[in-house]
């Protein structure tokens, strides 16, 4: 939905600020589909790329890279043809693409597990990694030559490495070269943006800027809530997915004849432009977020209605928010003592998880009241927040210390900042990951020099005061 709606709109502003159909339709194609280098790069540096947002933006983005595909076929053939002859050129440029499909498929099942394994016999790892860039080079040639794009060359060659056995060593091999090109990539975008362009096509840049960017942050968080998810989640999955992409450099360069000089240009300045912009506003979406909540009403719809699946009153338990690793050791520990827990979490794979699991739960972001009535505050002993989310966190310990003064209220905080506002919020005492796991490998450290174990835990007390 997000690609079809962003491409048909991005391609009616196109044509309606005066470029031709066959202009309008790489720009078009460029607008719907986000930056993949730049999410795993974000991602990468962030350490959440197994959080749930991380996740959808990188599914969602897939599925972005797969349109690429066929659109990297018919591109080439939007030149200075139309009508009838345009409809054959696309027609016979997919029929090839197909083949090039099966024949490369085929080339992956039987030739390249002997190809990799007899520059693996060597036991050479240079001769290895020059094998797989022969592999991908000719598959991309072969692209070439058969008159589509080398990008859809490329994509084939490392779809076909995937499916062999030497797929994990051939990434071990490459990803260096990856993080190499990656940083070239983006010193290149920097070359090839002309601000000439930008003064004079600024209608068409602001529009696809906008679109490209606000818009498709907007309809990626609209269409998420509408699927059920939280509004967190939501809006750092369309923060994460609002630019751009790297494909808008590719489409400009498949693009053929008047076409692509109309929109190469301004297809590499929006792209550039938005990357830009988009890991800037990623890097901000803690305070996007506080800022979205201080919008009279806005906090009643930011969140969503709890299901709930608890036995029975409880009494003299323990909130625990948030189920991932941390969240499971806390529920296994009191498990072993026999005390009484429920686990609240937005998490959409909670309910299998927890029933699998047979762990009391809610369904549901503890920063709406109805979830928090839910989870019986007034009756529990301890609330725990795992959840990472400095921000929420906040949000909700300065409820619950509101509605229950007496409750012991003990949160996470990834950094020293977040643990001052946690205790200024009203949380009992915070607990910083990366301050643990120091203390733990200085304890390590200590001991292996025969510090007495006493004196240690003294000196972690004293640091964890200071921090």
């Amino acid at each position: 939905m997000q690609i079809c709606f962003i491409g048909a709109v991005g391609y009616a502003i196109a044509v309606s600020l005066g470029f031709s159909a066959a202009a309008a339709t790489p720009i078009a194609a460029a607008v719907a589909l986000s930056s993949t280098v730049l999410l795993v790069r974000l991602l990468g540096q962030q350490g959440n790329r197994r959080d749930a947002h991380g996740q959808w933006a990188l599914g969602i983005a897939l599925v972005q890279d797969l349109v690429a595909v066929p659109v990297l076929v018919v591109l080439p053939q939007l030149g200075d043809t139309t009508g009838a002859a345009l409809a054959e050129d696309v027609l016979i440029a997919s029929a090839k693409g197909i083949g090039m499909v099966i024949v490369v498929l085929a080339v992956g099942r039987f030739v390249m597990p002997w190809f990799l394994g007899q520059a693996l016999a060597n036991r050479s790892r240079e001769l290895f990694l020059i094998s797989v860039f022969a592999l991908a080079s000719g598959v991309a040639l072969g692209s070439f030559a058969a008159g589509l794009s080398v990008a859809f060359g490329a994509f084939l060659a490392g779809i076909v490495t995937a499916q062999s056995i030497y797929a994990t060593r051939a990434l071990q091999e490459v990803v260096p070269l990856r993080d190499l090109f990656a940083a070239t990539f983006f010193v290149s975008i920097g070359v090839l943006f002309d601000l000439d362009v930008v003064v004079d096509e600024w209608r068409i840049f602001l529009a696809v800027l906008l679109w490209g960017g606000l818009g498709k942050v907007a309809l990626i968080f609209a269409l998420a809530r509408w699927s059920g998810f939280d509004a967190k989640r939501s809006l750092r999955t369309g923060l994460l997915l609002g630019q751009v992409g790297e494909f808008s450099f590719l489409f400009a360069e498949a693009t053929s004849g008047s076409a692509g000089e109309e929109a190469s240009g301004i297809l590499i300045a929006t792209g550039a432009a938005s990357m830009a912009i988009s890991a800037a506003l990623i890097g901000q979406a803690d305070r996007i977020e506080r800022g979205l909540l201080r919008i009279p009403k806005v906090r009643d719809w930011w969140t969503f209605e709890p299901v709930a699946e608890v036995e029975g009153e409880r009494r003299q338990h323990t909130v625990i928010a948030g189920f991932g690793h941390s969240g499971k050791e806390v529920a296994h520990a009191l498990t072993a003592r026999d005390f009484s827990y429920l686990v609240v979490d937005s998490d959409p794979a909670l309910p299998a998880r927890a029933r699998a699991a047979g762990v009391p739960f809610i369904w549901g972001d503890l920063a709406n009241a109805a979830t928090m009535d839910e989870a019986g505050l007034d009756h529990a002993r301890m609330l725990l927040l795992t959840i990472a989310d400095s921000v929420v966190s906040e949000m909700i310990v300065r409820q619950a210390r509101a509605d229950h003064p007496r409750l012991r209220i003990v949160a996470r905080a990834d950094n020293p900042e977040a643990a001052a506002r946690l205790l200024d919020a009203g949380a009992n005492a915070v607990v910083q990951p990366l301050l643990e796991i120091g203390l733990e490998l200085t304890y390590q450290a200590l001991h292996g020099y025969g510090v007495p174990s006493n004196e240690i835990r003294q000196a972690q007390a004293r640091r964890r005061r200071e921090s």
